[in-house]
């Protein structure tokens, strides 16, 4: 059937489904919805509704996108596999690239493994075809889906297949030369290569410094290398020092970054305790942690802080 008789007998179907979010959405952010999602909702229907498919992509993105940040994950879920069944009748879009790029982080924050692998692999095959005059947006989104797609919390994979795919994410950066895109990798790939390569990790977090030094630099970037030393620091014997430099950091993480990265950061420093069995030390800064988590009500790291002390503690 042409896409645009299933264009047209799918419009009942979909303004239904669409009410039905609303009304989803409304009752469980209250006002905000009217501010937050309503206009991109009105946006998307109107979108889909005139074949601009790029456009609505964009709007749909932006529904998934609030509410991942609201935390409304559930709903998050529901609303981006509507999206991505509805847009995919029209044309494919590399923009319905960045709906299955979250829907994928959902299920792995979610611990849905089976579900975020099947998205992925769904997500490159989409983006490998969608036409676009756009190459490097294109790049930019491959890039995030391999970035994403090397979380830690992807606990089923090994650390060899997470380097893997974090240096695929870094080739697409490095081809854009995107300074964010490349010192995000560049940390992560510090902290997963195996804890005796110090001279590696160092190197790879000197080099963020290096690229970020320059006008495109950015003190995000700098804050989260410089961090990142002082825990390979600790961890190679020199404790005191490492602590200094985390310490040092974390103050700036608290002018440059947002409370959730103040929170890994005390999470982290506690798991480089807990390696060197510093039991009070780890206990200390897990629940320093846990307690900025909950101020700021973000469930999932409030569930892993939780699970770490209750990990420390549990020890002799």
């Amino acid at each position: 059937m042409p896409n645009g008789q299933t264009h047209s007998l799918m419009n009942p179907e979909r303004n239904q489904t669409l009410t039905n979010i609303a009304l989803q959405c409304k009752s469980l952010l209250g006002l905000n919805f009217d501010v937050l999602l309503q206009p991109l909702l009105e946006q998307y229907r109107k979108a889909i509704e005139n074949s601009q498919t790029d456009e609505a992509a964009q709007a749909a993105f932006s529904v998934a996108q609030t509410l991942f940040n609201q935390q409304q994950f559930e709903l998050q879920q529901q609303c981006s596999l509507f999206f991505i069944q509805d847009l995919n009748t029209q044309k494919l879009s590399i923009y319905t690239g960045e709906i299955y790029r979250l829907l994928a982080l959902n299920y792995t924050l979610s611990k849905q493994h089976e579900a975020a692998e099947k998205t992925y692999t769904e997500a490159f095959a989409h983006l490998t075809l969608a036409p676009t005059e756009d190459q490097r947006l294109k790049w930019k989104i491959f890039g995030s889906l391999w970035y994403n797609r090397a979380s830690p919390a992807r606990s089923q994979e090994s650390k060899e297949k997470l380097v893997v795919y974090t240096r695929n994410a870094l080739h697409f950066f490095e081809h854009l030369n995107d300074v964010d895109g490349m010192s995000l990798c560049l940390n992560r790939l510090a902290l997963l290569l195996p804890e005796n390569q110090y001279t590696e990790k160092f190197e790879l977090l000197r080099r963020i410094l290096s690229i970020n030094s320059g006008p495109k630099g950015n003190k995000r970037n700098i804050t989260m290398a410089r961090f990142n030393i002082g825990f390979c620091t600790y961890l190679s014997g020199e404790e005191n020092l490492g602590i200094a430099y985390m310490t040092e950091a974390i103050s700036l993480i608290e002018q440059h970054l947002t409370k959730r990265h103040v929170g890994m950061a005390h999470l982290q420093m506690a798991n480089a305790f807990l390696k060197h069995h510093k039991k009070a030390q780890a206990i200390e800064a897990c629940q320093k942690a846990l307690q900025i988590f909950k101020n700021a009500d973000i469930a999932f790291h409030i569930a892993e802080a939780e699970s770490m002390l209750q990990k420390i503690e549990s020890l002799p």
